[in-house]
């Protein structure tokens, strides 16, 4: 059920800040434990798959008109294009859309590149991806060239290992109930899978919903994302300039103190010129006393008459 929730939510908020912290919390940090396989989705048999596919057949345009786990399976506007630069290769440009919990629809898109077994070419692997390091691996279950396509699959990514699903690929939009007897015959070859479990698509790819409180939420998010990214250009912008202001702060401190010090030399001299001229006034007037004390003492030794 965790599992679940985190890829519905990814489904309908994934953009490149998410996909970015998923790399981050998932595969670099290991801070979200990788949920083991429960054989919810078994290999299938030796002998199962249709081993005449061949890649080139499956080009152009398909769509998914069915599909097994609503997880993966199930998404609107299923509308994918393949194409195959040579035996057992296959590329593919996948386009679908998904719901939003506001009643309105997102693009999604995406690219696989598939490469056959060397034995068995109805098994095909798309491995060594980037983004969660997942591995998806294709099993053709029933196959009618240019008609339809019944692919069973089993995938592996530092979050999830032992997901899967099956899809049902047509030239059609809507699948052609005339193939459901096969589909269900084929879907006998993997233990619990069955035909009843798969949901009819929606490939009408009509205009895209939209709905008014989305797009407000939207647009404030696109709002909250440039107020971030100018905040941390500010704050990348001030940390740049931090030295400089630094400096400029020392330059300033250091002229006070010369001021500060020239001043107080200054006053120092002025007070010692105060003081001597103090010291001069006080040895003259020492010197008047003396005199002066001087004369009455030689005045007051006289004979008297």
């Amino acid at each position: 059920k965790e599992s679940a929730c985190e890829v519905k939510c990814g489904d309908q908020f994934d953009n490149a800040v998410v996909q970015r912290f998923n790399t981050c919390a998932v595969s670099n940090k290991k801070c979200v434990p990788q949920e083991k396989d429960k054989g919810q989705y078994p290999m299938p048999k030796e002998g199962s798959t249709i081993d005449t596919f061949d890649t080139r057949d499956f080009t152009g345009t398909w769509y998914i008109t069915a599909g097994q786990n609503q997880l993966f399976d199930t998404f609107p506007c299923q509308k994918h294009e393949f194409s195959s630069s040579g035996p057992g290769r296959l590329k593919g440009d996948l386009y679908w859309r998904v719901t939003t919990p506001y009643g309105g629809e997102r693009e999604r898109t995406a690219v696989q590149e598939f490469v056959a077994d060397e034995k068995h070419a109805g098994i095909l692997y798309n491995h060594d991806n980037e983004f969660l390091h997942y591995q998806d691996d294709w099993y053709i279950l029933a196959y009618q060239p240019n008609e339809y396509a019944l692919v069973y699959y089993r995938g592996t990514n530092d979050a999830w290992d032992g997901y899967g699903g099956a899809v049902v690929y047509t030239r059609a939009k809507v699948l052609p109930e005339e193939y459901v007897p096969e589909l269900k015959e084929a879907c006998k070859k993997v233990k619990g899978l069955k035909w009843d479990d798969f949901v009819l698509t929606d490939n009408t790819c009509g205009k895209l919903a939209k709905n008014v409180v989305s797009e407000e939420i939207e647009r404030d998010a696109t709002i909250l994302r440039l107020d971030l990214e100018e905040l941390e250009n500010d704050v990348e912008l001030g940390l740049y300039g931090l030295p400089t202001e630094i400096k400029a702060i020392e330059t300033d401190l250091e002229k006070e103190i010369r001021v500060i010090e020239k001043t107080i030399a200054k006053d120092e001299k002025l007070i010692e010129k105060a003081i001597a001229k103090d010291e001069e006034l006080i040895n003259n007037e020492l010197k008047d006393v003396g005199t002066q004390l001087g004369k009455f003492l030689r005045f007051g030794s006289a004979p008297s008459r």
